[in-house]
């Protein structure tokens, strides 16, 4: 059927006897020029508004975007930050650990410094005690027995050579009375040879021996002295040492006689020079009394250094030796002569010897001896031993009288 012959719509519903319902009427454009300006205005005005409906739309959905993508960069840069912290907190609880460790290495440092610094304090105590107290503890002798030997042999070789020096030679002059009241300091040794001299004195020998005889002595008196002017402390320091040497062990009659003798003056004191000049006098004053002289300067020297070896012996013997009582000796004037304990000079002064069997005495000794009166534990003071060499009265011509004996 050709659509144009197709009964429309109205026609169908004739066709099938329903009524049809008037045609809606059209609406009829307006001619009024003004409300169709109204209606453009209207529709630009909707336009626009749909237009920047529209661009507000874009803008809000790139600034959705760009929230959602700094959303993102923020959500993973707070991951990172946590790692991070989670990592800082690991650090800081490992430092933390190592820091507790050294707090607690140097606490325990510091404790054992403390007490390294108390047992430094308590050494040093005790060492300054020990070192007040070595002078009390300690008993070994700081000299030895063969240093004293060789001390004293030292001593009698110059002994010998300031003898010889002053009887260099005979006075030019004749010789002056003897004024023996004058020299109060001879012993009774040297008194007997002026009193009988006879031609003795003629004799550069024998002269000689009586100058080594009193040096002897005057090294004696030195070596035996506690305080060389002070007498009575001389004395009763003397006694003191005889009392606890005969009553206690050597060591400790050792150890106070060292303590002691450190109290008082010795050494290169002006007690030694005033000693040795007047020792220069007195020998001076034997040889010109004897008619014998020599050099005053080249005396006064020697003579001043028989004295300085002496004050090594005196040192030794007192403020070294601690555990033996070693002591240098002379024999005695009158003395019974003992060839196992002296030696004989009578030869070496061209004099006559004793013969056998005979009993000689002794004038004087022209040299120091030494011998142990006391021995502790130090063995090798028993070898430090030396024989004083001694004239003979029998030697000289005279005849031996005990009244000799009574007065020394």
């Amino acid at each position: 059927m050709n659509p144009r012959e197709r009964p429309s719509r109205f026609g169908r519903d004739e066709q099938k006897g329903e009524p049809v319902p008037a045609a809606r009427p059209r609406p009829q454009k307006e001619t009024d020029p003004s409300n169709s300006g109204h209606r453009k205005s209207r529709r630009l005005s909707i336009f626009r508004k749909s237009r920047n409906l529209t661009a507000e739309k874009v803008v809000d959905r790139s600034k959705s975007i760009r929230d959602q993508e700094r959303q993102q960069e923020e959500a993973e840069l707070y991951q990172s930050l946590l790692a991070e912290q989670h990592e800082m907190m690991k650090r800081i609880a490992h430092l933390n650990n190592e820091l507790q460790q050294k707090s607690t290495t140097l606490q325990s440092l510091k404790e054992r410094d403390e007490e390294e610094k108390w047992e430094d304090e308590l050494f040093n105590t005790r060492l300054k005690e020990l070192n007040n107290a070595r002078t009390v503890i300690d008993t070994r002798s700081s000299v030895s027995g063969e240093a004293v030997r060789d001390q004293v042999k030292v001593l009698n070789r110059e002994i010998a050579r300031t003898a010889e020096l002053v009887a260099e030679a005979p006075i030019t002059t004749q010789r002056p009375p003897i004024q023996l009241e004058g020299m109060p300091y001879l012993r009774k040794n040297i008194t007997l040879i002026f009193e009988k001299a006879g031609n003795r004195l003629n004799n550069q020998k024998v002269v000689q021996a009586m100058v080594q005889i009193f040096l002897a002595e005057a090294c004696m008196r030195l070596i035996d002295s506690w305080h060389l002017e002070k007498k009575n402390l001389d004395a009763l320091l003397r006694d003191m040492y005889n009392r606890i040497s005969g009553k206690e062990e050597q060591t400790v009659a050792g150890k106070w006689r060292q303590i002691t003798f450190s109290q008082v003056p010795h050494g290169q004191t002006e007690l030694l020079q005033k000693y040795s000049k007047e020792i220069t006098r007195q020998v001076s004053d034997i040889c010109s009394a004897a008619g014998w002289e020599g050099d005053a300067t080249r005396i006064q020297r020697h003579i001043r250094k028989v004295m300085e070896e002496a004050e090594k012996i005196r040192e030794s013997i007192k403020g070294g030796m601690i555990s033996a009582d070693l002591q240098p000796w002379i024999a005695g004037y009158c003395g019974r002569y003992d060839e196992y304990e002296m030696k004989d000079a009578s030869e070496s002064l061209g004099l006559a010897r004793l013969e056998r069997g005979e009993v000689g005495h002794v004038w004087g000794s022209t040299e120091l001896g030494l011998r142990a009166n006391k021995i502790g534990d130090e063995q090798d003071l028993k070898n430090a031993r030396v024989r004083p060499r001694v004239v003979l009265l029998e030697s000289l011509g005279f005849q031996f009288s005990p009244s000799r004996s009574s007065k020394r």
